[in-house]
């Protein structure tokens, strides 16, 4: 498993890295958002702020937008 590096976070900010186990969960809140990592690999967000999420697919998804762009293909809606 390849890991690229947290992308727009200001130096400022202290991140915090977890290693969850397969059959645990990691359950975040901060302002309204949150977000659920399975030990499996699954993940949960929920948010009424824009969200991106980076994966081999990479999804973006805000209010009124949803883009997926999958191995060059960008869709958008």
């Amino acid at each position: 498993m390849t890991q690229d590096p947290v992308l727009d976070i200001p130096e400022e900010i202290e991140v915090i890295t977890v290693r969850v186990p397969e059959r645990e969960a990691l359950h975040v809140e901060a302002n309204g958002s949150s977000i659920t990592i399975f030990g499996d690999g699954r993940v949960s967000v929920v948010s009424d702020k824009p969200v991106q999420i980076r994966t081999p697919t990479h999804i973006e998804i805000s209010a009124a937008n949803i883009s997926i762009d999958a191995g060059g293909e960008k869709q958008s809606s």
